[in-house]
């Protein structure tokens, strides 16, 4: 946990992984070993996500952390691919075994109060098309630990394709817990005033999160079309935006156009005018690499949602 400033006030950042697997299905932990491994590790919030199986995680000593009631669901899907689809707040009853398709995995599980993510969509070999025939979901995976040994770890490409589509989808970044190799190398961080399953579910919900491998925002604030980020030292941030907006602040020391003109080593913060310093008509996010390759990605700022200042 860190102490962010959300938009003009002032809150925390809780350390979460929300993609999980214990021995109740294909993970070499049992769930008790999970929860001591992310506790001592200095985690917040874990999510158990077995395979088409809940946990009882009520039952459970959480260490300190909040844990929530996941599963990852697989319906059939395009090409003989399966859906990876991840639920994370659904009862711990919920029956996530067989569904005929994955519109109605998704149904199930949004009727039952979950969120739903597509899972490491580039491994999977899911097109950005086959991605946005579904409706019920509210983001995707942007960078999955379990994923890195054949290089399809990062999602990014998928979730600015399904933005340029219209979309409004943010992003997690989760270890994808199966094997020691994969602890703690993604996480999110969940900005919500008190550590509970609940507070950690709206803010989810509200999109009160951003993604990260090690990087962290200890500022976000976009009020009256100014945007406003501060961060641990990055050697590089980036802007994106719909089909070829976007910025380059900062890459290997230099800064680059209005909104960062002097050369520096690092940088840990960023302001810009929407009027002034972006091109961009919808949305934009941000994304930042330290010196270790290590990136951060916030969820999309849209245009007509800035905050006013009190």
């Amino acid at each position: 946990m860190h102490s962010i400033l959300f938009h003009g006030r002032e809150t925390f950042a809780w350390k979460a992984n929300l993609h999980a697997h214990s021995t109740t299905s294909d993970g070499r932990y049992a769930p008790e070993e999970l929860i001591a491994l992310y506790a001592e590790a200095g985690y917040d919030v874990l999510a158990f996500t077995d395979h088409k199986k809940t946990n009882p995680v009520s039952t459970y000593s959480g260490r300190g952390m909040s844990l929530i009631s996941g599963i990852e669901m697989h319906p059939a899907g395009p090409r003989s691919i399966l859906w990876h689809l991840l639920a994370l707040g659904v009862p711990e009853d919920f029956d996530g075994a067989d569904f005929p398709d994955a519109s109605a995995a998704l149904t199930a599980a949004k009727k039952a109060g979950a969120l739903a993510y597509v899972a490491h969509p580039y491994w999977c070999g899911l097109t950005p098309a086959e991605l946005d025939e579904l409706c019920e979901f509210d983001g995707l995976e942007v960078s999955n630990s379990a994923c890195r040994y054949n290089s399809k770890n990062d999602s990014s490409a998928y979730w600015d394709a399904l933005l340029d589509a219209g979309r409004r989808l943010n992003a997690i970044a989760v270890d994808d817990t199966h094997r020691n190799w994969d602890l703690f190398h993604n996480w999110t961080q969940i900005i919500a005033p008190e550590n509970t399953p609940e507070a950690m579910l709206d803010a989810l919900k509200q999109g009160n999160f951003y993604a990260t491998q090690g990087p962290e925002f200890t500022r976000l604030s976009y009020i009256d079309g100014i945007f406003e980020a501060e961060f641990s030292p990055a050697e590089a941030v980036m802007i994106a935006s719909e089909k070829h907006w976007g910025h380059c602040c900062c890459v290997e020391g230099r800064r680059y156009g209005r909104v960062m003109p002097d050369e520096v080593s690092e940088v840990t913060s960023i302001h810009f005018e929407r009027r002034r310093d972006l091109a961009s008509e919808v949305y934009f996010r941000v994304i930042i690499r330290d010196a270790r390759g290590r990136y951060a990605w916030t969820n999309p700022f849209y245009l007509d949602e800035t905050r006013t200042g009190e």
